[in-house]
C-alpha cells in the first residue's frame, strides 16, 4: 500500500473562520478589520464566492478579541490593545510592544 503524502498546512485562515472565532457575522468582522482589531485579508481567493484570506494569526486575534467583549471591553481599547502586540506572520508597524495593558470599562 502506497504512503500517503500529507498535505501542506495552509498558511491561512477563512474569513468565516475567523468570523467563526470571533463569534461574529462577516459584517461585523469587515468593521472590525476596519479598526484594525483584525488585520486585513492577504487577498481574496477566486472561485466558489469570494472568500477573504487571513493570516493565521487572526484566528487567535479574533479569539482573544471576542473574550475581551465577553469581559466589556470596548472595541476601541481592544484594537489599541491588539494593536500594540506583534503578532506571527505579520509585519511589525515599527513601534515595538506596549507593555500597558488598557482596563477593562465597565
Amino acid at each position: 500500500m502506497p504512503r500517503r503524502i500529507p498535505k501542506p498546512r495552509r498558511t491561512f485562515a477563512r474569513g468565516d473562520e475567523v468570523a467563526k472565532a470571533a463569534g461574529v457575522s462577516g459584517v461585523t468582522l469587515r468593521e472590525w478589520t476596519r479598526r484594525g482589531i483584525i488585520p486585513v485579508p492577504i487577498e481574496a481567493v477566486r472561485g466558489r464566492g469570494n472568500v477573504s484570506k487571513y493570516p493565521r494569526s487572526a484566528l487567535v486575534r479574533a479569539e482573544l478579541a471576542r473574550r475581551l467583549r465577553a469581559e466589556g471591553w470596548t472595541l476601541d481599547s481592544i484594537a489599541k490593545y491588539l494593536q500594540s502586540r506583534i503578532w506571527e506572520g505579520e509585519a511589525p508597524d515599527g513601534g515595538g510592544p506596549d507593555e500597558t495593558e488598557p482596563t477593562s470599562e465597565e
